[in-house]
């Protein structure tokens, strides 16, 4: 056997040189380099030859040596860190980072590459040069900590003192970045002239532990290693809760756990490895904190295996099945060919090749594993036909009929003309050509000719047949299922037969059957050989009309409808004629699916974004809508160039907020509507991490409900911004307009407020600030003045002799029937609900009230009620109160029920202390899977839940969610991973107690082989051989 490269003999290259065996030859290039690809490998053997490209890959960059974990230096002295690659490397795909962040190059640095090696320099050390250095190359990294000794130096370090806020009867104090260093004793001391008080506090601060010291192995095996560790330094303050061991492949740069044990144990025996592979391994501690540092890393190299292997020197070769041929059909985009052919059974690999036109030899230009392939390495202009061959385990099949010459253009390259000979018949429009063999073996071939087959069957597997050789016609014997390998190879090339073949692949539908929705655009689409073809659409077997619009790109053949209605509904037609007059049509069935009430369904039902992030809203509408709109907190929502709300083609609606802040917060609702009805969703906007301030002013303006001699009473609105906190109550302050001293009058955690103790015809400024746990916000301010003395008395009297008249007088001319007496329903601590009779018909009630024990009018509670019943909300806890309610109809008339009984307001509710009523098992969750965990609970007053996660607390955030709503909590992650994996804890508590139910979650996958690419091809063992064969598999 001759080889060549790129046309020059292979022996005059150095790093070229041949192995032989049996019939078997081998060329070995030493030291591959990316040079090297492209390369035309050429085989000849005597009169025939075999040509193949080499394509080589760059190595992957690798660390063979690492950083180690510390270095030190002196100070003024040069220092270099340097770590040792597997191949040399470009500077630029070096960066250095110090502490995490790029380092800025000067005099005082330097970074070279010599060779494989990438190192760092600092020229003179300085004490400020200490921390973390990580070296990233090419998208691996590993990092040290270098400490630089010298000279103490002074630091001028401002310290970060606490900030405390005041109350009337209490204190608080924030400490911001606390270290190790803040544990200890905080004390607190309130002084007064009278005295003081003392209160010390156990501040405790607990981190993550060191880093285990000292990895060892030994009892290395073929599957196994033991580890042993010693446990680390530091703890931080809480007690360790275990170790995790974890494993990586030598060519694989992720770590994996493979392993947890007790924190008394200082050992474990990793099992289930490969032999002769090289691994490394980590510890890592874990306390209630996390996981500390890795230790240091030791590699381990596990032995060979024992199995023994039997040689022999005598060929085997396996029988074989036959796969059934490729269809193959090409199209050409300027220089690109593209090959497309439906998949074999039991295949493996298809092999594909080509050839110019004129020429007799076949190049193998690629095996792929499915069944479309693109060629773009065709370098010349020319025409250019292909053929594809499938292979499995034991099995091969004929190559595919040659297809069709494809004329490619290459600019730069002139295009030759082609001197062939077709010898096909007068007007015979066909010109491929099936290649079949026979040819069968008796048993008295002598062994001679049986030596002779078995060279030319095994050489044939890298090569075609380049001449036609004299057939001798035997005997065919029944096929059993079976051949040899020197029969099939012997078949491909012995007997050619020209043979006419139909025309196939102008035209096909992926889908036959289509539906569309009404009222939305619509396309009908058909894949089309991309050159030389006419197209015609036809509905019904008629011809389409102007409203229907047709374009052919690409290899597609589409049809638009701009908007679907039912008339679209039918049979279309899609008939293709090739330039030889070749014709074939395909036919799709079209179905009009009529609007459904629109479904709207939220991506996140709760958002949660940080203060001054975009918030994205997002909602997908299953149905066409006439109008969509937002609404937040029930008001309709105005866009500006901060908010902007959009829908995309595909149904998704969305409400972006460039640059949130506290008001942001609150429930907005997507309102959409078509002819077939309603639908709506709500969703939950939260600012993480809010900028927690006292709360905005009140919402005036303040209205004074009741003015006497020396009492007034007013109400107001809560706050639009509660300082990202809930508001706790409302501090009322007065003065008189002569004065300038506020006096304190009270709290509330009510919207009104009575002020008593007034003087008589005096002007007053009282003003109302609202009160949350950071403090009190802007007050609202409003004048008053009091009444004169009796003043108030004559209009009381005045107003109740008015009432009565009035109430006379609507009785003297109402046709309405008498309406029952109000009674209790139910009651809380703010709020009361009650019930009436009534026969009225087209009536609305109002309700009015006044505390039992006052002299004050009546005054209104509640109006334009419907139903014969309501409830009174914002009342004192402990305070009775009588009722009253008046029906009207639509000519004005009135009727007046009696007055209730005197209601207290009460919570009538019995407390009861948090309980599950329905707790999640544990769970195991298939990766990449939206997973829901839900309990169900019961408690008065409503309890607070909380979410944990291996003991740290868990909140709602882009990948994962958290919902509760009527006694319902659930925790939704959107998709699984290896990472969520751990205990869940739902911790549930009110003022009567809590109760907590744990669950675990952990992730499965899907079965997965890890196909070894040794084994996609076909097998040649020695016979008697020992074989072992191993595929690798997850899940």
């Amino acid at each position: 056997v001759i080889w060549k490269g790129n046309g020059k003999d292979a022996d005059l290259n150095p790093r070229c040189h041949e192995m032989s065996h049996t019939f078997f030859r081998t060329l070995i290039i030493d030291q591959v380099d990316l040079i090297d690809s492209g390369m035309e490998i050429t085989a000849i053997c005597g009169t025939e030859s075999h040509k193949t490209v080499l394509k080589v890959d760059e190595l992957p960059v690798d660390f063979v040596k690492f950083l180690p974990r510390k270095t030190s230096g002196k100070e003024g002295q040069e220092v270099t860190i340097s770590v040792t690659l597997n191949h040399p490397i470009d500077i630029s795909k070096v960066v250095w980072l110090k502490d995490g962040k790029p380092l800025e190059i000067n005099k005082d640095y330097s970074i070279d590459t010599v060779g494989c090696s990438v190192s760092l320099t600092l020229r003179r050390a300085k004490y400020e040069d200490s921390g973390k250095y990580t070296v990233v190359c090419d998208g691996i990294d590993c990092s040290t900590h270098l400490s630089i000794q010298g000279k103490p130096v002074l630091k001028n370090v401002t310290e970060k003192k606490p900030v405390i806020h005041k109350y009337d009867d209490s204190v608080s104090v924030r400490m911001k970045n606390v270290t190790l260093d803040n544990s200890g004793i905080v004390r607190v001391i309130a002084e007064s002239p009278l005295g003081q008080c003392i209160k010390e506090i156990k501040l405790k601060i607990v981190d993550k532990p060191s880093e285990p010291l000292d990895l060892q192995f030994k009892d290395v095996t073929e599957d196994s290693v033991f580890l042993s560790w010693q446990p680390p330094v530091e703890t931080n303050g809480a007690p360790l809760t275990g170790y995790v061991i974890e494993r990586k492949g030598v060519d694989n740069n992720r770590w994996r756990p493979c392993g947890q044990v007790k924190p008394n144990k200082l050992t474990f025996v990793a099992e289930d490895l490969f032999c002769n592979q090289v691994y490394g391994f980590r510890i890592l501690a874990v306390n209630e904190v996390g996981e500390s540092e890795p230790c240091e890393t030791v590699d381990v190299l596990t032995l060979e295996s024992s199995e023994p292997v039997s040689e022999s020197s005598e060929l085997f070769i396996p029988k074989i099945a036959i796969l059934a041929t490729p269809q193959v059909s090409v199209t050409v985009d300027e220089t690109k060919v593209t090959l497309r052919w439906e998949e074999c059974p039991e295949t493996s690999l298809y092999k594909v090749e080509r050839k110019k036109v004129g020429e007799q030899e076949w190049l193998e230009i690629a095996n792929t594993d499915r069944s479309k392939f693109k060629d773009r390495s065709i370098t010349e202009s020319g025409e250019y036909t292909y053929q594809v061959t499938a292979t499995g385990i034991h099995a091969i099949s004929s190559p595919s009929q040659e297809t069709e010459p494809v004329k490619v253009l290459v600019p730069g390259s002139e295009m030759h003309e082609l001197k062939t000979e077709k010898k096909l018949e007068a007007g015979d429009s066909e010109s491929e050509t099936t290649i079949l063999a026979e040819k069968s073996v008796t048993k008295d071939s002598n062994k001679t000719e049986e030596a002779q087959l078995s060279s030319e069957g095994v050489a044939n597997e890298t090569g075609e047949e380049k001449k036609p050789k004299k057939i001798v016609k035997k005997n065919v014997p029944e096929n059993k299922g079976e051949e040899t390998l020197q029969e099939v190879k012997e078949n491909r090339k012995e007997k050619k037969v020209v043979k006419k073949v139909a025309k196939k692949g102008l035209v096909k539908a992926e889908k036959t059957k289509v539906e569309l929705i009404s009222g939305k655009p619509g396309e009908i689409t058909a894949q089309i050989a991309e050159t030389g073809v006419s197209v015609e659409w036809k509905k019904d077997g008629k011809a389409l009309d102007a409203s229907y619009t047709v374009t052919n790109a690409g290899g597609v053949s589409t049809v638009k409808i701009p908007t679907v209605d039912v008339n679209a509904s039918g049979s279309f037609t899609c008939k293709v004629k090739s330039s030889e007059g070749d014709e074939e049509e395909v036919s799709i069935a079209v179905t009009v699916k009529l609007p459904e009430v629109p479904k709207v369904e939220a991506e996140q039902s709760v958002v949660e974004v940080k203060v001054g992030d975009s918030a994205k809203l997002s909602a997908k509408i299953s149905e066409p809508t006439s109008s969509a709109n937002w609404t937040k907190d029930n008001k309709p929502i105005k866009e500006d160039g901060n908010l902007k709300a959009q829908i995309s083609p595909d149904g998704t609606a969305q409400l972006t907020i460039s640059k949130t802040d506290s008001a942001h917060a609150g429930i907005y609702k997507l309102n959409v509507e078509n002819e077939a009805g309603k639908g709506k969703v709500e969703i939950a906007l939260r600012i993480k991490g809010a900028a927690k301030g006292a709360p905005g002013i009140p919402t005036g303006p303040i209205v004074f409900d009741e003015v006497t001699e020396s009492t007034a009473e007013f109400s107001w609105k809560a706050p639009e911004n509660n300082g990202g906190c809930e508001i706790t109550g409302y501090n009322v302050e007065r003065k008189e307009e002569k004065n300038k001293g506020w006096k304190q009058c009270g709290k509330t955690k009510e919207l009104n407020f009575k002020v008593d103790g007034l003087e008589s015809d005096t002007g007053y400024d009282v003003k109302v600030s609202a009160i949350n746990t950071m403090g009190t916000g802007v007050a609202l301010e409003a004048k008053l003045t009091t009444l004169k003395k009796k003043e108030s008395e004559k209009k009381s009297e005045k107003s109740e002799i008015e009432e009565k008249k009035s109430e006379e007088k609507r009785e003297e001319v109402s046709d309405l029937k008498p309406i029952g007496k109000p009674e209790l329903m139910s009651s809380t601590a703010t709020s009361i609900v009650l019930k009436w009779a009534s026969d009225n018909d087209d009536v609305t009630f109002t309700i009015q009230m006044k505390e039992a024990n006052s002299k004050r009018p009546w005054s209104v509670a509640a109006k334009d009620i419907a139903e014969c019943s309501a409830t009174i909300s914002q009342l004192k806890e402990g305070t009775s109160y009588l009722f009253r309610v008046i029906a009207q109809n639509k000519s004005g008339q009135t009727v007046t029920s009696e007055q209730s009984e005197a209601i207290e307001c009460k919570d009538t509710q019995a407390s009861q202390k948090p309980a599950f009523t329905s707790a999640p098992a544990d769970l195991t969750a298939i990766k990449n899977t939206k997973n829901k965990i839900t309990a169900e609970f019961t408690g008065h007053p409503a309890p607070e839940v909380h979410w944990f996660k291996n003991k740290k607390e868990i909140f709602s955030g882009k990948r994962q969610w958290i919902e509760t709503a009527a006694g319902v909590t659930s925790l939704t992650i959107g998709e699984m991973r290896e990472d969520d994996e751990g205990e869940y804890k739902i911790v549930v508590k009110n003022t009567l107690g809590s109760a907590e139910h744990s669950c675990k979650l952990s992730m499965d996958q899907l079965p997965e082989i890890n196909r070894v690419d040794r084994y996609a091809s076909t097998l040649v063992f020695d016979k008697g051989e020992t074989v072992k064969l191993r595929l690798s598999f997850s899940g």
